[in-house]
């Protein structure tokens, strides 16, 4: 696409988006493993939100959700939600199996120079900023809600990467250099196109296994899928509470 082409797309939503606001949620993960428990949750209690599947990793998140803003009316916000892997940082305040994960910024993580030890980011002059900042208001509400339902839960910096981390020496370098909380595969990208968009977003995350050397064994990603959807569940009942009063 060229420059002048994205900035006839971008045009189109905003001329739609302005005067067809949807103020409906969009709830947006990457894959049916993730969607499908929320789906079940929000039909038997009758949440109100839009949703998308945006497929894994960063492209494929980047072209969906984008997809998604030109062809529909402006939603209120997108809850970014899913499963992680988290960084074996310090033991104090490292995310464990199944902890709740609530992002302050996403990051490129692997975008640039892979060398042996770890990679060398592009000049931003190339490459743009490989971070992304979420909406603090947002984020700020979605943690009031987790309070008051009585969720433990974490908050720091994610890291989007094209390949999922398998090695304990990776996620060292990736956790050491970004100060990351957990890793996933679609998040920065889906921020990004947000942004681009005006949109507000928030992503939280459960923990579905440890970024170290991989073993299946100890995964637990279907305990996780179900225990992220309530939550997500839980935020937008009271998101969309928030709006009707």
């Amino acid at each position: 696409m060229t420059e002048q082409e994205s900035d006839q797309v971008t045009a189109r939503f905003f001329s739609a988006g302005k005067n067809e606001l949807d103020n409906m949620i969009l709830a947006a993960a990457a894959t049916e493993i993730e969607m499908l428990p929320f789906k079940t949750i929000a039909s038997r209690n009758k949440i109100a939100c839009d949703t998308i599947i945006t497929g894994v990793g960063p492209v494929a998140a980047a072209i969906e959700i984008t997809r998604w803003l030109c062809e529909h009316s402006r939603p209120s916000l997108v809850l970014n939600f899913g499963v992680a892997g988290a960084y074996l940082g310090d033991a104090l305040s490292r995310a464990r199996l199944l902890d709740i994960c609530l992002a302050h910024r996403e990051w490129f993580g692997d975008l640039g120079i892979c060398t042996d030890r770890g990679t060398v980011p592009l000049d931003t002059s190339i490459a743009g900023e490989i971070v992304c900042e979420l909406d603090r208001g947002l984020r700020e509400r979605v943690r009031k809600i987790l309070k008051l339902r009585g969720h433990r839960f974490l908050e720091g910096d994610f890291v989007t990467v094209s390949g999922v981390s398998a090695t304990n020496k990776r996620g060292k370098q990736l956790q050491g250099r970004f100060n990351g909380l957990c890793e996933n595969m679609e998040g920065a990208s889906v921020a990004r196109a947000c942004e681009t968009f005006a949109v507000p977003v928030v992503e939280i995350r459960a923990v579905s296994n440890y970024v170290t050397d991989r073993d299946l064994s100890s995964w637990k990603l279907a305990e996780a899928c179900s225990v992220i959807a309530r939550v997500s569940a839980e935020i937008i009942t009271d998101l969309n509470s928030d709006e009707e009063k």
